[in-house]
């Protein structure tokens, strides 16, 4: 299979204003753990501005990251606890990284910290694991 890069992200673009129809916003769609574990994704990444890395850029580079997981994520779940794949949930996770935005700036006026960022990575996805309706079963 043939697939580039620009295609993908194209698809997933297109498909956004699905994700706010109603109809799909359903307690299956395991909304809230997909946004959580997008968070983490946040937290993992921005320590690389500390690094001398331009914030803009660290910023489009874990937007890459979340998609990554969310894909990473819907293939575990599919392959090892018999769940199926959606690409919403990519993007819940990919929405999730730019929705705990402003709540990484404000965790970071009270101090920068490395191993703060982690452990709050480490928390969120203990808490999106915790109450993802897959691991309940």
């Amino acid at each position: 299979i043939r697939i580039t890069v620009h295609k993908m992200l194209w698809n997933l673009i297109k498909k956004i204003p699905t994700d706010f129809k109603r109809e799909n916003l359903t307690k299956e769609e395991n909304i809230p753990s997909h946004l959580l574990i997008g968070g983490a994704c946040l937290f993992l990444v921005m320590p690389l501005v500390l690094t001398g890395l331009p914030q803009s850029f660290a910023l489009t580079l874990g937007g890459f990251f979340a998609i990554g997981v969310g894909m990473l994520i819907e293939t575990v779940q599919v392959k090892f606890f018999s769940g199926i794949g959606s690409d919403r949930d990519v993007r819940w996770t990919w929405y999730g990284y730019y929705v705990f935005i402003p709540v990484y700036f404000l965790i970071q006026l009270i101090g920068a910290s490395v191993i703060g960022d982690l452990i709050t990575a480490l928390t969120l996805v203990i808490i999106a694991f915790y109450i993802h309706p897959i691991t309940k079963k």
